[in-house]
């Protein structure tokens, strides 16, 4: 192309025009020239027709399920639904595992008619408090040091009055000083400055002639120090013989025994030594112990020791193995006194050799009016208003018996109060409980039944007109009786019209430390019974206790009694039947009620009863006649405790056949046993 090209230039040059050639052959292919510039984008184009719709996919493969989530938070708690229909019955289960056994129940009492006697003499048999008779493996164990004095209590009670005989159950007599004696009739069994051979089982037995006769046991364990006797402390033998070596050993608790070579080492059984123990099988706590020297050589001779060792002390007794000459003596022991190694036991004396009978005082006259001192108790009107007295007694009866307490529910407040309406107005009434917190004043919860205050699912809550102050409040005739805190008045809310009435209430505190009671947070202590309303309380700073009588529908004041007692001594009162009761204490889980003065006749019952704090901090007591069951509320838990009352009438209440001197003041004790540990020091 490019020759070509060249010669039409040159041709033309010449301006010679001749006839076209023939198209020459194309020449070989050059080389690619080098890329050009890019050119400028060009302009966009014009937007494109829509394409025709696609056809449908195919449906895809199921997708693996996902893992769970995490759970969200939960939700509240939405309204309770109505219930729904009662299903049917489904199929009776497997048997259940047998229950516990249930808490004891109140003695009951055999009654006898005599042939040719008027039918209202009743014939009771006895009865005793903690009786073993069915249940033998409950007799009290009683622990106690050599040489300290111990009581053991047996009140019966029964009619006609019953004769209580204490003895030993193995038969053995009864050490009493000078005398032995096989049997000791009395409640009451002395043993001073006891001695090891006091060990043992006693029982006291009560008999009217009323079958049966009921019996109580108690287990005695004397605790001394290991005591020693060597009958033969110097044992005479020779070389090839044998020796034997003998201790006498009375310890309790047993001791642990065993022997000592001469220079201390403890020996055992082998084929030179041989040792055995005999325990007596009548007495425990003596035990002979033996070791016996085999082919007696040089090195035998010296002193050996028997060792008996117990939780008090230990001792070591020592007997002496010497040699003699064979061909003058035979092997023989010497016959000299015995010694002895320890603590020797007391010698025995009787109650009467260390306490003899003081002189009999001289008859005082019988006090009489409306303040005669009752045993050391004075008993007055209080103040000098005159009031009408209190109404006639309705209900004449004292307590002769307090059951074991039984649990129903538990709150975390040590304080409160739950009651039940002891004369409702209707049948439902008879099923409501109600229940006082300290930290909610304002307000009195009422449960319908015991199932709603079992599950804590209060039907109806009373907002009170003013707030409240303590714990000893009451439920009556469907009104709520309680103390207006920073106030001393008595207030009563009817819990159906909310209508209230008031009565101040003389002396009464209303604030400070000033309480009734050694733990309690109450000014003013109400009880209900069947005589009434009855409000108890001390006029502070005075010690004194003060019962009011009052009417419980119009709160008009009938009596006021000013008694010396101080209320800060007591745990807690409270009254039935008329009856002033007083709990020694409210933190002690054994304790007893010893006084109970009858407000009608003012004059002390004769009552020695045992009380139960199981949890030790009962902060609300009362008594509910209808039900005859003392409420109360001990460190948090709600319990009730049966009780048995009997009529006056079944007792001896007259005053001119009582001689002073031999009428039982209130006894100090806590237990059916004492011990004084001070009485060997």
């Amino acid at each position: 192309m490019e020759q070509r090209d060249a010669q039409e230039r040159r041709f033309s040059s010449f301006n010679l025009t001749g006839s076209p050639g023939l198209n020459g052959r194309d020449g070989l292919p050059g080389e690619p020239g080098l890329d050009g510039i890019p050119g400028r984008n060009g302009l966009d184009g014009l937007p494109g027709l829509d394409g025709m719709p696609g056809r449908n996919g195919v449906p895809g493969f199921d997708g693996v399920n996902g893992t769970d989530g995490i759970p969200g938070t939960r939700g509240e708690r939405g309204l309770k639904g109505e219930p729904g229909i009662r299903g049917l019955p489904g199929p009776r289960g497997l048997k259940g595992e047998s229950g516990s056994p249930g808490m004891d129940g109140i003695p009951g009492i055999n009654t006898w008619h005599v042939t040719g006697t008027p039918p209202s003499a009743l014939l009771i048999p006895p009865s005793i408090p903690g009786s073993t008779r069915h249940k033998s493996n409950k007799q009290p164990v009683v622990v106690i040091r050599e040489g300290e004095n111990l009581r053991l209590r047996c009140e019966a009670a029964g009619k006609p009055p019953p004769l209580v005989v204490w003895s030993r159950q193995d038969g053995g007599v009864i050490d009493m000083g000078h005398w032995h004696d096989v049997q000791i009739a009395g409640p009451l069994l002395n043993l001073t400055l006891i001695n090891r051979v006091h060990a043992g089982v006693y029982v006291c037995e009560a008999d009217n002639s009323i079958p049966p006769a009921d019996f109580k046991t108690f287990d005695v364990q004397v605790h001394f120090k290991p005591y020693i006797r060597v009958k033969h402390w110097k044992v005479g033998t020779y070389n090839g013989s044998s020796a034997t070596l003998e201790c006498l050993v009375e310890s309790f608790p047993v001791a642990i025994s065993y022997w000592e070579d001469q220079v201390g080492r403890i020996i055992g059984n082998s084929t030179k030594y041989s040792i055995s123990y005999h325990q007596n099988p009548d007495v425990v706590w003596k035990t002979t112990m033996q070791l016996n020297i085999l082919t007696i050589d040089g090195s035998d001779y010296g002193n050996y020791h028997c060792v008996a060792k117990n939780e008090l002390s230990i001792t070591r007794g020592q007997v002496k193995v010497h040699e003699i000459d064979r061909t003058r003596y035979t092997p023989s022991v010497n016959h000299a006194d015995e010694i002895t190694f320890g603590p020797a036991p007391p010698r025995i004396q009787s109650y009467e050799e260390l306490c003899p009978a003081p002189e009999k005082c001289q008859k005082c006259e019988k006090c009489v009016g409306h303040s005669a001192i009752l045993y050391g108790l004075r008993v007055e009107k209080y103040g000098n208003v005159t009031y009408p007295g209190p109404r006639n007694r309705t209900s004449d009866c004292m307590l002769s018996a307090v059951g074991k307490p039984v649990y129903h529910s538990q709150t975390n407040s040590k304080y409160g109060s739950w009651m039940r309406d002891t004369h409702p107005r209707g049948q439902q009434g008879e099923t409501k409980y109600f229940i006082t917190s300290p930290s909610d004043p304002n307000y009195l919860y009422e449960y319908a039944n015991k199932n709603y205050y079992l599950h804590k699912e209060n039907s109806k809550t009373h907002t009170l007109p003013t707030p409240f102050v303590g714990n000893s409040h009451v439920v009556f005739n469907g009104s709520f009786y309680y103390q207006e805190r920073n106030e001393p008045n008595l207030i009563r809310l009817d819990l159906a019209t909310n209508e209230t009435t008031s009565l101040t209430v003389p002396g009464l505190a209303t604030e400070g430390q000033v309480f009734l009671y050694q733990d309690s947070r109450d000014y003013l202590d109400l009880n209900i019974d069947g005589n009434g309303l009855w409000a108890i309380y001390s006029p502070a700073p005075d010690s004194a206790t003060v019962i009011m009588k009052i009417h419980p529908y119009t709160l008009q004041v009938e009596y006021i009694w000013n008694i010396s007692m101080n209320h800060k001594h007591y745990g807690n009162y409270f009254i039935t039947c008329g009856v002033l009761y007083a709990v020694d204490s409210s933190t002690k889980r054994e304790t007893r009620i010893r006084v109970a003065l009858d407000l009608f006749r003012e004059r002390l019952l004769d009552v020695d009863l045992p009380f139960n704090n199981p949890f030790k901090r009962t902060t609300m007591l009362g008594y509910n006649y209808d039900n005859k069951e003392i409420y109360s509320w001990d460190n948090g838990k709600q319990l009730t405790y049966p009780v048995k009352v009997i009529d006056m009438d079944d007792r001896d209440t007259d005053e001119d056949d009582e001689d002073p001197e031999e009428a039982r003041r209130p006894a100090d004790y806590d237990q059916d046993y004492e011990v004084d540990p001070l009485a060997h020091s």
